[in-house]
């Protein structure tokens, strides 16, 4: 027997869930029980688990995922598509349609015909409610067995299939087998429906078996080492050879052209680039360059090894090259002038940033950076005129608000400052930095609609903080006398 709360940290959040999942009576989740449900897992994850956090990497993403939810009908829940900072090989889908993919298996990938395979699979999962459905099969189970079935399966999601295998349930004093994972009907389906919608927008089924082979490929010596994508999507085999049957039957199909891989190959270099282990992705791209001193990515790639490095000016050469092979291409203008303005050379970083916004006028973090350059330079008003309007941005980056608090506090608006700072926080989900800012600018609101304004804010962020507290509390008490029975991975 195992006890539960020696993996307490990592499995507080899908206990959590499984407390909402379980807390009534037992039924299908409506949308609006499952968002509900979302938010809350949503912000134990995040606590939990680096995301990569870069806004070209969010961008590219969601960009795919919006491009192949696209062929979907409409669907009632709002897509997002994160990647998790983890060099384990795993996708999943989460309730409320949130999409996951670790940066192991992103940067594994070589095509985006491969990554747009996995993705429409977990896309698919969500659009026939599979999660819901499996929740509702289960729900007339204890909260005690269904919990430790949810975190043995999630476990091995999030990259520890050791203690996930250790978790996962065949049955608790005498209760039924049951299981939160995918049968071979659920993962028939999700191929069928994302290979028949990947179909109509140029891709191919050969990019999923592509990429279900890498993880088959791996190589493994022991239970325990596992590839996490066998253990929470069952059948490979089985998989593999049907898709590779829907592919023969359905190839005329095909007609559009293959997709372009460039932006594919630029967001993985930079994946590498920017998270990778830096000694092991320098000498990765030294060796491309010794190969091929013209290659575009490797140059790409080690022009922000090189800056991570504090190397600026090898940075800036190897950018610039790769500028040549691409003299238009935003993303590479933009991180040269990232690199120029983290150097503190802002004459040079306000000429790459102006030149981006000739390539793409209105580009919402080529204005950010310019009202950044002009911050330093001491020109407030110009620096306001460009930033302001960013914060009205439906999808703003939290760093519009951390520059617009940087320069309202040069100008001694401290109020001003503080609030949007709080939003800073807030935006990258530090609850307790930005209560503590907003606390800091209600003291500071010069009139009542500012002091309302602002009390709101602080009174749902405390109710936030009582929420989290409350549910660890009862998570505890639940764990106390918890245990489980240690079987093997699926």
């Amino acid at each position: 027997m195992i006890i539960l709360r020696r993996y307490s940290l990592r499995v507080f959040v899908v206990l959590f869930t499984v407390f909402l999942f379980t807390s009534g009576q037992a039924q299908a989740l409506t949308v609006s029980e499952e968002n509900e449900i979302s938010r809350e897992f949503m912000t134990y994850v995040f606590q939990n688990y680096q995301m990569i956090d870069d806004p070209e990497i969010e961008a590219y993403i969601q960009r795919l995922g919006d491009r192949i939810l696209s062929a979907f009908p409409p669907q009632p829940f709002k897509y997002r598509f994160y990647v998790i900072k983890n060099e384990v090989f795993n996708a999943f889908a989460c309730p409320g349609a949130q999409i996951f993919i670790h940066s192991g298996l992103f940067e594994t990938l070589e095509s985006e015909d491969e990554l747009a395979g996995i993705l429409a699979h977990e896309i698919s999962h969500s659009t026939c409610r599979h999660i819901s459905q499996n929740i509702e099969r289960s729900g007339k189970i204890g909260l005690g067995t269904l919990a430790g079935v949810a975190a043995g399966i999630f476990l091995s999601m999030y990259g520890d299939p050791a203690a996930g295998g250790a978790l996962t349930m065949g049955s608790i004093a005498g209760s039924q087998s049951i299981s939160l994972a995918y049968s071979r009907d659920d993962e028939r389906q999700a191929d069928n429906e994302g290979l028949s919608r990947l179909y109509t927008l140029g891709y191919t089924g050969n990019g999923l078996i592509a990429a279900l082979t890498k993880i088959r490929g791996r190589q493994w010596f022991g239970k325990e080492q596992i590839p996490d994508y066998l253990t929470t999507h069952p059948a490979l085999e089985d998989r593999i050879g049907y898709i590779q049957n829907w592919i023969d039957t359905h190839h005329n199909l095909a007609t559009k052209p293959r997709i372009d891989d460039f932006e594919f190959k630029l967001i993985r270099t930079r994946l590498k680039a920017l998270y990778g282990k830096h000694d092991e992705k320098r000498l990765e791209f030294q060796a491309a360059l010794e190969k091929k001193p013209d290659d575009l990515f490797a140059l790409y790639g080690m022009g922000i090894v090189m800056a991570r490095n504090g190397k600026t000016d090898e940075a800036i050469v190897n950018l610039k090259k790769a500028l040549e092979k691409r003299a238009f291409h935003l993303g590479i203008i933009k991180t040269l002038g990232k690199v120029y303005f983290d150097a503190g050379r802002y004459t040079q970083a306000q000429s790459v940033f102006e030149g981006a916004l000739g390539v793409v006028p209105n580009d919402m973090e080529s204005n950010m950076y310019l009202g950044r350059i002009m911050t330093e330079n001491g020109d407030y008003d110009r620096a306001l005129e460009l930033l302001k309007p960013l914060a009205d941005e439906d999808k703003v980056d939290a760093t519009v608000f951390y520059s617009l608090g940087d320069l309202y506090a040069r100008k001694g608006q401290l109020f001003e400052s503080y609030y949007h700072l709080g939003f800073y926080y807030k935006g990258k989900r530090d609850l307790r930095n930005a209560l503590i800012q907003f606390e800091r600018a209600l003291k500071n609101a010069g009139d009542e609609e500012n002091r309302k304004k602002v009390q709101k804010i602080i009174d749902d962020i405390k109710m936030a903080e009582h929420k989290e507290k409350k549910s660890e509390t009862q998570e505890k008490k639940s764990w106390r006398h918890m245990t489980v029975a240690a079987v093997p991975p699926i």
